[in-house]
């Protein structure tokens, strides 16, 4: 994840202020020990 985050060209763009994975099942979201957001779809409904 941190690979893709360092091939963004931050003199075109501003730097992504968060990282998240977003899965097709689970039941909660949690922020793993990098930082990373682990999302799945089903949790961002109302």
């Amino acid at each position: 994840m941190q690979a893709l985050k360092n091939k963004i060209d931050t003199t075109k763009m501003k730097e992504p202020s968060f990282l998240m994975v977003l899965t097709g099942t689970g039941d909660f979201a949690y922020r793993r020990p990098d930082g990373v957001y682990v999302v799945p779809i089903g949790t961002l409904k109302n």
